[in-house]
């Protein structure tokens, strides 16, 4: 959907330098249209490898890591706040930085609304997701594109999902954003 919308050639950096599980349908039909897709191996926490990618980006960047690592506030770790911040506010911190001097149509940050409505057990999430919704905020007044979207838990697939979140929510009496209506948000915060 991005690639048709920007109507470039695709690259998905990934710290495995492999596609997310259930992805591959959707990734193939991509490469068949347009040979030049590719998926390189890069962390993006690290602002050297984040560097050389961003050479090759000419309509825009978008950021839609996440690793979740749940824990109450008392028993939150140095690790497993680190865990969390590095895919998410590093590598948002990153790509900021290496693509500052770029002109490009579009920075998306895929935040979360654990940013502003909190989550039991999810403060390092929440506290990344909201650097990321500053970033947002500090490009665009630096005449920079920026936009930070706080999804909620996506229905059918992602950590929500494989972590039993989507389930806690219905619970809650809040639903999923199904892929429809979550590419219509989407395409709406790109305008």
């Amino acid at each position: 959907w991005l690639a048709e919308c920007l109507g470039s050639s695709p690259v998905l950096l990934s710290r495995s330098g492999r596609l997310g599980q259930g992805a591959e349908q959707h990734w193939d039909r991509l490469s068949i249209r347009d040979s030049a897709a590719s998926v390189e191996l890069c962390d993006v926490a690290c602002c050297e490898e984040v560097q050389q990618q961003v050479e090759r980006c000419t309509r825009g960047l978008v950021h839609s890591a996440g690793v979740l690592a749940n824990a109450l506030l008392l028993n939150q770790t140095q690790a497993g706040l680190q865990r969390v911040w590095a895919p998410k506010a590093e590598a948002a911190w990153s790509l900021h930085q290496a693509s500052q001097q770029e002109e490009l149509d579009v920075f998306v940050l895929f935040s979360s609304v654990a940013a502003l409505l909190g989550g039991a057990g999810q403060a390092n999430y929440a506290a990344a997701n909201a650097c990321l919704d500053g970033l947002a905020r500090l490009r665009r007044a630096e005449g920079l594109a920026g936009t930070s979207i706080q999804w909620g838990a996506w229905a059918g697939s992602g950590m929500a999902v494989s972590s039993g979140v989507v389930g806690q929510l219905e619970a809650q009496g809040l639903g999923a954003v199904t892929e429809e209506k979550g590419l219509c948000a989407l395409e709406l915060g790109l305008v």
